[in-house]
């Protein structure tokens, strides 16, 4: 009973799962999967392109190292 997991909740972006679960990012899914199916996102790969955008949709839902995982090689520390 209850509400269905994040495993249940079908992936806007094929792989986007995978993709968040090797960042530590999963329970952020729902709100990731959210911009994915406004962004039009079908791949995983387009959610790498455009991770900055993605960083300022989550805002201040990301905490600081969570930003890093999420941008990982395009991470630049807030001034």
């Amino acid at each position: 009973s209850g509400s269905p997991g994040i495993a249940q909740e079908p992936e806007a972006a094929e792989g986007l799962k995978s993709w968040l679960w090797t960042r530590g990012l999963m329970h952020h899914f729902s709100a990731i999967n959210r911009w994915c199916e406004e962004m039009g996102a079908v791949h995983f790969t387009e959610v790498m392109d455009g991770v900055e955008e993605l960083d300022d949709y989550l805002g201040d839902a990301l905490s600081e190292p969570e930003r890093q995982r999420l941008l990982r090689e395009r991470y630049v520390p807030k001034s």
